[in-house]
């Protein structure tokens, strides 16, 4: 009988721990199971990022040609484009309408949104004045003419149709400088 309580006690030392170690086996697989879901969720997740950047990539690629196109309108305020645009304002003088054109005042406003207020004085006929304000109103920025008066100049027989004509505009499409 004593052999048989030794044989019992051993296998219900051997039942608590096959017990022991399958609860210990089956949190074990819980764990790596939970974990194998977190990954394949971050996995899903990444894969969705992927196919937003691909499509965003997608998209700037298909917009590249507009981005150039609408670059056309924004003006870059450094001292080369602002001398280059002065020289753009005074070709529009003899060469192209035959008036004589006189910037007197250009300035970058340093207010938000920055803009570029000039002046000009024109002097021509009266189509010439108009084709200087046509000119102004379609350069490739975004141009809000402010004033824009005319009047007759003293006629002499060199220049029977003499008028002068004074212009004030801005340019509201200021691209920011680069820091």
């Amino acid at each position: 009988m004593r052999r048989t309580l030794h044989i019992l006690i051993l296998l219900l030392v051997l039942d608590l721990v096959g017990a022991g170690a399958l609860w210990y086996g089956y949190s074990f697989m819980h764990d790596k199971k939970t974990g194998a879901g977190g990954l394949t969720q971050e996995l899903v997740l990444e894969k969705q990022r992927g196919e937003r950047l691909s499509a965003l990539r997608g998209a700037l690629e298909s917009s590249r040609e507009d981005h150039l196109a609408i670059e056309e309108y924004l003006f870059d305020p450094s001292e080369e484009n602002q001398i280059a645009f002065l020289s753009i304002l005074e070709g529009m003088g003899l060469p192209t309408t035959g008036a004589a054109i006189a910037v007197t005042s250009f300035e970058l406003t340093k207010d938000a949104p920055r803009k570029i207020r000039a002046d000009m004085t024109v002097t021509g006929t009266w189509g010439q004045q108009f084709h200087v304000l046509r000119l102004i109103e379609s350069l490739p920025t975004r141009t809000a003419v402010e004033r824009f008066s005319i009047r007759r100049a003293q006629t002499t027989p060199n220049a029977p149709d003499a008028w002068q004509g004074n212009i004030a505009f801005e340019i509201l499409s200021i691209a920011s400088t680069p820091n």
